[in-house]
């Protein structure tokens, strides 16, 4: 996988934890664990609240339309 530089900015206290945990040449792996922990957070979160608008969908429904939600009518392109 390649490499791009960037030149970010981070806070004064930020930068000072960073240098003190890490050597110079494992910063960068650092921040990208970090980011990468961070999306993988932030798509987590997104499901769970994908999940629970689905839900109070669902709920917003006469029952009769909620059983009807979870019918599982198979596949009806085979014979058989």
């Amino acid at each position: 996988m390649g490499a791009i530089r960037m030149n970010i900015t981070l806070p004064e206290k930020t930068v000072k934890r960073l240098r003190r945990a890490a050597k110079p040449r494992e910063r960068s792996a650092i921040i990208a664990k970090a980011l990468d922990m961070y999306f993988r957070r932030q798509a987590e979160f997104d499901l769970v609240k994908d999940l629970i608008e689905d839900y109070r969908s669902t709920q917003e429904l006469s029952q009769e339309d909620r059983d009807w939600v979870g019918a599982d009518f198979g596949d009806s392109t085979r014979e058989g």
